[in-house]
């Protein structure tokens, strides 16, 4: 059955003809460009409430159709609202459906929510600063008295009343707002709803308000909720332990290579060859290996370049190792710095035969010396690990960082933040 067409108002500054799509259940109706809210309830006709000084122009005027989250709205009514004491506006359009009832859209420094009246709430004490609802946890981010200063279109309640105190409890992107004033208690469920989806449901005439600032109940696009991060880093962490212990376990750490060297002052530039040794192939072909130097130097240094080289293939691998160790009294008490012994890795080599090229230097005028060199392949290398470490918790870590920033930035504007 098709419904009735609307009813209409004629405002008495300029003559227009107001619709009333609601019908019985608008009892005030306010004329946009006069600037002037009427009320219906008197049996005399409408009689004017308020005139108001603010004016402001809707995103969405009233009149406009569509469909919004699966129920096909009318926009009946438009409000300016403001906070009694602090300077902080928003807009809120009455949307009105002759079978689902009412329901409303709050834009705030556009960011939009969508609200509807529910007797699905909480039983809440007075001072109750969070709670766990609907297996969400909700926590108190403003409280205030609600002012209007500017209305258009039609209401079912009277625009001007500020007497209830609103609580608005977030749990991103929901929110439950409690209006507690003399005739009782109402709530509101809301949800934090895109710009482009309040767009495709109305096609306002214009561009909608631009988003400045995180909204309470805006969530982090693109990131992990916490307890989820926390598991995966948990067990991404676990996993990578136990791959360390279990390479640590059964590395070889063979001993490939062990001989000792004199430096001779005559023979500098002169190389040491060495005799060629063998290096196996680990679990992937190939193996690292580990070099080892020692030399018993006393406040004096030794340094070695030395090339690896395949026997094989003729590739080369060069690496510098050096020792140092100074010690001495200084006003009765000792002191020592350095060591004597040094190592240096080389990873990632293919089975085959080798041998070493060393050039040593030592200190100018320093006493005959010898080091000792050993090679041992396979060998647990925590360098890996700890890089791994490193790139595993950098995701976490960075999130952590965005959810942080997030969150300082929603409580901002709180009284209740955290």
């Amino acid at each position: 059955m098709p419904l009735p067409p609307p009813g209409r108002v004629t405002c008495d500054e300029c003559k227009r003809s107001l619709p009333l799509v609601a019908h019985a259940q608008a009892q005030y109706v306010a004329c946009g460009p006069c600037k002037v809210l009427y009320g219906l309830a008197a049996p005399e006709g409408p009689v004017v409430l308020k005139r108001f000084r603010d004016v402001a122009t809707p995103a969405i005027p009233p009149g406009r159709k569509g469909r919004f989250k699966g129920i096909v709205y009318q926009v009946t009514g438009y409000l300016r609202r403001r906070e009694a004491g602090p300077d902080y506006y928003w807009n809120e359009y009455v949307l009105f459906n002759p079978v689902h009832g009412y329901a409303f859209l709050a834009e705030y420094n556009g960011h939009w929510n969508y609200l509807v009246p529910t007797h699905d709430h909480p039983v809440i004490h007075y001072h109750t600063r969070d709670f766990e609802f609907g297996g969400d946890g909700y926590d108190l981010y403003a409280k205030y008295r609600a002012l209007t200063v500017y209305a258009q279109g039609e209401f079912p309640w009277d625009p001007l009343d500020d007497k209830p105190t609103a609580e608005e409890f977030v749990a991103p992107p929901l929110m439950l707002i409690q209006e507690r004033g003399p005739d009782g208690v109402e709530w509101y469920r809301g949800e934090y709803t895109e710009p482009e989806e309040v767009w495709a449901a109305f096609a306002p005439p214009g561009p909608l308000p631009e988003k400045v600032g995180v909204a309470p109940t805006q969530t982090l696009r693109g990131h992990v909720r916490e307890n989820t991060l926390k598991i995966v880093t948990a067990a991404a962490l676990v996993l990578l332990l136990g791959l360390q212990v279990w390479l640590s376990v059964t590395a070889r750490e063979q001993t490939v290579f062990n001989a000792s060297f004199p430096v001779v002052d005559s023979a500098y530039g002169q190389p040491i060859v060495t005799q060629a040794f063998t290096v196996g192939g680990g679990r992937a072909g190939t193996s690292n290996l580990k070099f080892n130097v020692w030399a018993p130097v006393q406040n004096e240094w030794l340094e070695l370049d030395a090339t690896l080289v395949n026997d094989d293939t003729g590739e080369e691998h060069a690496f510098v190792v050096g020792v140092e160790y100074y010690s001495g009294s200084e006003g009765g008490e000792s002191w020592s710095e350095g060591s004597r012994s040094a190592s240096r890795f080389i990873s990632a080599l293919p089975a085959g035969r080798y041998h070493l090229n060393l050039f040593p230097s030592k200190a100018p005028a320093s006493r005959s010396l010898y080091f000792q060199l050993e090679a041992r392949q396979d060998v647990s290398m925590f360098s890996n690990f700890y890089l791994t470490l490193l790139a595993v918790l950098l995701y976490p870590a960075f999130q952590w960082w965005r959810i942080r920033n997030f969150e300082r930035l929603r409580w901002m504007n709180s009284d209740y933040g955290e």
